[in-house]
């Protein structure tokens, strides 16, 4: 039994021995994400309500979709000339269309309405990460010859980012 107490003895010491000897190596994790600018835009609608040829004044309203990007990342909202318009995407010509026959409308990026809002350069973006409304100002020009029904037109909205 002495020897077995011995033997226990010194496997602790050993033991503990080892222990004191022990040495610690350290290192680095490096932890690295990189954050994406993601878009999506979701549909809106601009309504001019009833149109009087005769008013005098141009009819103008407002309308909005929304555009949600990554909080800070950037983009440029670009508007089409419309399913019915001519011209080109930097020099759009909108018509809202009943049949052949036609409307004439402009979009601006501006409450003045000074600054038409095209589908070259767009307008400047910065996401809040939410889902943003956007602004769209109408206007349709006053004394168009138009014949009475409904008229409709749609302009796609592209995002760039």
């Amino acid at each position: 039994m002495k020897l077995a107490t011995i033997v226990l003895l010194a496997a602790v010491v050993m033991f503990l021995s080892l222990g004191a000897f022990a040495v610690d190596a350290t290192g680095n994790l490096s932890v690295s994400a990189n954050v994406q600018n993601v878009c999506s835009v979701t549909d809106g609608s601009i309504d001019f309500g009833t149109y009087d040829p005769a008013s005098g004044s141009p009819k103008n309203v407002t309308g909005t979709f929304s555009v949600q990007c990554t909080n800070g990342g950037t983009a440029h909202i670009k508007l089409d000339q419309g399913q019915n318009g001519t011209g080109t995407l930097d020099a759009p010509v909108r018509r809202l269309a009943n049949g052949s026959n036609y409307l004439s409308y402009a979009l601006f990026s501006d409450t003045d309405r000074v600054i038409p809002w095209e589908g070259t350069n767009g307008v400047d973006f910065t996401g809040s990460g939410d889902m943003d409304e956007v602004t769209v100002y109408g206007q349709m020009s006053a004394g168009q010859s138009a014949i009475p029904g409904s008229y409709t037109d749609t302009v796609q909205v592209t995002v760039t980012y």
